[in-house]
């Protein structure tokens, strides 16, 4: 019997090596009996996926093992894909990474300064390109827009504009002194 640690590291390898997309392809029944949530249709319709994202490699992006998770897990809901992660034992980040693209897989990525700082607040600094790379592997973005999103967040970096409450210039004791209490001090920040 293999661990399903085991698996995660060995189909995390397989995801990130060279020709992931052709080993899914020719052994999609192998992946679902690994991956039980997965249905041979949802690994036939992910090979598509990364096969995309594996051109974006070879165009010099990173590999990203958290989005070709996502993409593989594309035909999931989100529940689902948080009980296949699950079963796979990853350690709480990689989870948490894979579960960030589940989260805004379904929406519409904004390409607006607005947007992508809420994606910078709500994941990491470099999630909105990642979720830009998504989207354009499923073809729901263009090539145009994908470095629009990348541009954006390069220029809110480059300008190291602010995305969270603790970088904000003014703090919960400002806001007492402007005579908020409680869960307006917090509302109010988080607003800014």
């Amino acid at each position: 019997k293999i661990s399903r640690e085991r698996i995660y590291v060995e189909l995390t390898k397989l995801l990130c090596g060279v020709g992931a997309s052709r080993i899914l392809g020719e052994y999609p029944e192998i992946i679902a009996h690994i991956l039980p949530h997965l249905e041979i249709n949802g690994v036939s319709g992910a090979t598509e996926l990364i096969r995309a994202d594996e051109e974006m490699v070879k165009n010099g992006y990173p590999k990203n093992p958290a989005l070709r998770y996502a993409l593989l897990f594309s035909s999931l809901d989100e529940k689902q894909t948080a009980d296949a992660m699950n079963s796979l034992k990853p350690s709480r980040d990689e989870k948490n990474a894979v579960m960030a693209f589940a989260k805004k897989r379904q929406g519409r990525l904004e390409l607006n300064k607005y947007a992508v700082k809420c994606l910078m607040r709500d994941v990491n600094d470099a999630f909105p390109g990642e979720l830009a790379r998504y989207f354009r592997a499923a073809g729901s973005i263009t090539e145009p827009e994908l470095h629009c999103a990348e541009e954006i967040a390069e220029e809110i970096l480059k300008n190291d504009e602010c995305r969270r409450v603790n970088q904000l210039r003014v703090g919960g004791q400002d806001m007492m002194a402007l005579g908020l209490k409680g869960k307006q001090i917090g509302d109010t920040l988080a607003s800014l």
